[in-house]
Protein backbone atom coordinates (compact mmCIF):
# COMPACT_ATOMS: atom_id res chain seq x y z
CA UNK A 1 0.00 0.00 0.00
CA UNK A 2 1.18 3.36 -0.86
CA UNK A 3 2.05 6.00 1.68
CA UNK A 4 -0.75 8.43 0.28
CA UNK A 5 -3.85 5.69 0.31
CA UNK A 6 -2.48 5.18 4.30
CA UNK A 7 -3.02 8.43 4.82
CA UNK A 8 -6.26 8.54 3.16
CA UNK A 9 -7.24 5.71 5.06
CA UNK A 10 -6.42 7.44 7.99
CA UNK A 11 -7.56 10.74 7.92
CA UNK A 12 -10.97 8.64 7.11
CA UNK A 13 -10.64 6.92 9.99
CA UNK A 14 -9.40 9.55 12.46
CA UNK A 15 -10.50 12.87 10.68
CA UNK A 16 -12.80 15.46 11.40
CA UNK A 17 -14.76 17.59 8.87
CA UNK A 18 -13.46 20.85 8.03
CA UNK A 19 -15.40 23.20 5.39
CA UNK A 20 -13.43 26.32 4.04
CA UNK A 21 -15.74 28.71 1.72
CA UNK A 22 -11.94 30.62 0.76
CA UNK A 23 -12.85 34.73 1.50
CA UNK A 24 -11.11 35.69 -1.69
CA UNK A 25 -14.31 33.97 -3.40
CA UNK A 26 -14.03 30.21 -5.70
CA UNK A 27 -15.03 26.91 -4.57
CA UNK A 28 -15.71 25.79 -0.97
CA UNK A 29 -14.05 22.76 0.23
CA UNK A 30 -14.94 20.45 2.63
CA UNK A 31 -11.92 18.11 4.11
CA UNK A 32 -11.00 15.75 6.51
CA UNK A 33 -8.48 17.30 9.53
CA UNK A 34 -7.23 16.43 12.51
CA UNK A 35 -8.70 18.52 14.42
CA UNK A 36 -6.60 19.13 18.17
CA UNK A 37 -8.43 21.68 20.43
CA UNK A 38 -6.34 20.90 24.01
CA UNK A 39 -8.48 22.28 27.12
CA UNK A 40 -6.37 25.18 28.85
CA UNK A 41 -5.00 25.12 32.36
CA UNK A 42 -6.95 27.35 34.42
CA UNK A 43 -6.47 27.56 37.86
CA UNK A 44 -8.97 29.49 40.16
CA UNK A 45 -10.04 32.65 37.27
CA UNK A 46 -6.17 32.75 36.15
CA UNK A 47 -5.30 30.79 33.01
CA UNK A 48 -1.87 29.02 33.22
CA UNK A 49 -1.50 27.81 30.42
CA UNK A 50 -3.16 28.58 26.92
CA UNK A 51 -2.96 26.00 24.42
CA UNK A 52 -3.14 26.29 20.83
CA UNK A 53 -5.90 24.96 18.59
CA UNK A 54 -4.80 22.97 15.28
CA UNK A 55 -5.30 21.29 12.19
CA UNK A 56 -3.56 19.15 10.57
CA UNK A 57 -4.69 18.22 7.00
CA UNK A 58 -3.05 15.99 3.71
CA UNK A 59 -0.82 18.84 1.92
CA UNK A 60 -2.85 20.06 -1.40
CA UNK A 61 -6.08 19.08 -0.17
CA UNK A 62 -6.61 22.67 1.69
CA UNK A 63 -4.88 24.67 -1.60
CA UNK A 64 -4.75 28.81 -0.80
CA UNK A 65 -5.38 28.37 3.09
CA UNK A 66 -3.73 31.23 4.36
CA UNK A 67 -3.55 33.46 8.04
CA UNK A 68 -7.00 34.97 8.57
CA UNK A 69 -9.41 32.79 6.66
CA UNK A 70 -12.07 31.20 8.59
CA UNK A 71 -13.25 27.48 8.83
CA UNK A 72 -15.84 25.64 10.10
CA UNK A 73 -14.92 22.26 12.08
CA UNK A 74 -17.56 20.60 13.98
CA UNK A 75 -20.14 23.23 14.03
CA UNK A 76 -17.87 25.97 15.05
CA UNK A 77 -15.70 28.82 13.56
CA UNK A 78 -12.13 28.72 13.20
CA UNK A 79 -9.70 31.14 12.38
CA UNK A 80 -5.93 30.61 11.28
CA UNK A 81 -3.72 32.16 13.06
CA UNK A 82 -0.91 32.32 11.12
CA UNK A 83 0.59 30.54 6.75
CA UNK A 84 0.11 26.71 7.45
CA UNK A 85 3.43 24.92 7.60
CA UNK A 86 4.72 21.87 6.38
CA UNK A 87 5.66 19.03 8.58
CA UNK A 88 8.32 17.31 7.98
CA UNK A 89 8.38 15.60 4.21
CA UNK A 90 5.68 17.62 3.52
CA UNK A 91 2.90 14.98 3.12
CA UNK A 92 0.77 16.82 6.28
CA UNK A 93 0.55 20.29 6.82
CA UNK A 94 -0.19 22.20 10.27
CA UNK A 95 -2.44 25.31 11.07
CA UNK A 96 -2.46 27.07 14.07
CA UNK A 97 -6.44 28.09 14.76
CA UNK A 98 -8.44 30.02 17.03
CA UNK A 99 -12.41 30.12 17.25
CA UNK A 100 -13.79 32.97 15.06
Amino acid sequence: MKLAEDLTTFFRDFGENAHWQPSTGGQALDVLVIFDNPDDLVLGDQVLVQNTSTIMYITGSLPGLVEEEVLTINGGQWRVLQPPKAVEDGKLTVAQIIEA
